[in-house]
């Protein structure tokens, strides 16, 4: 397990997770360091995962079941240090509702906040933009005088450029 996981982890530092891999990968050495790949059996991986969803959410839980199926799946299809890797079985997750506010929840919203914040809300609801794009933006990222701001591929969750225009309400 242990080289596994550290080689996995130096493989797959292009990866834009790759800190919360580390993460992932540092909870499960409470329970795998020192084990054998083939000792991590579905029920051995089963009970961790127990473990995990009880600490957080099923979907949380599925998060790190992921990563270290992909960890198993490495070690057998790329490497070929164990045959095949376990079936690994992930959690239900609740399906998602998506909520949007309306006008008049977004002012009151707004009107609560201090300047600062509502400017920055004001631009978020406006952009559609997350969260870290608006507050990691610079002044580079945005023309005034055309209304446009854009978000950089490697800034970008898709890894895609964002061009935004807003209307100003002056």
């Amino acid at each position: 397990w242990d080289e596994a996981a550290y080689k996995w982890l130096m493989e797959t530092q292009h990866k834009a997770s790759h800190k919360q891999d580390m993460k992932q990968v540092a909870w499960f050495q409470q329970f795998f360091r020192g084990r054998l790949l083939s000792e991590l059996t579905r029920e051995v991986i089963a009970e961790v995962g127990e473990i995990k969803c009880k600490e957080t959410s099923p979907s949380t839980a599925n998060r790190y079941l992921a990563t270290i199926r992909a960890i198993l799946r490495r070690a057998a299809l790329d490497w070929e240090w164990i045959d095949k890797p376990p079936v690994i079985k992930l959690y239900r997750e609740a399906k998602r509702r998506v909520r949007y506010l309306n006008a008049d929840q977004a002012s009151i919203l707004i009107r609560e906040l201090p300047q600062h914040l509502a400017d920055m809300v004001t631009f978020s609801l406006v952009t559609g933009l997350r969260r870290s794009n608006v507050t990691k933006l610079e002044w580079s990222q945005v023309d005034m005088q055309r209304n446009v701001a854009w978000i950089h591929g490697d800034q970008a969750k898709a890894g895609k450029e964002i061009f935004r225009i807003t209307k100003r309400s002056d």
